[in-house]
């Protein structure tokens, strides 16, 4: 992620802009809680993608 930067000229007419790194620390982090939801959430979904291809093929 990155954040933009502002600075005047003295007389205040010019502003210049700079694209700047944003701090690593106000990234999000994926904790464990979060890590097992998304896997639960992915798993759910791959079981219900296997029931849409195999149920057809069986009836």
């Amino acid at each position: 992620m990155t954040k933009i930067a502002y600075s005047e000229s003295e007389s205040g007419k010019v502003v210049r802009t700079a694209v700047v790194p944003a701090n690593r620390s106000e990234e999000p982090r994926f904790g464990p809680l979060d890590s097992t939801i998304i896997v639960v959430i992915l798993l759910c979904f791959l079981v219900c993608v296997a029931g849409l291809i195999y149920y057809p093929l069986t009836h």
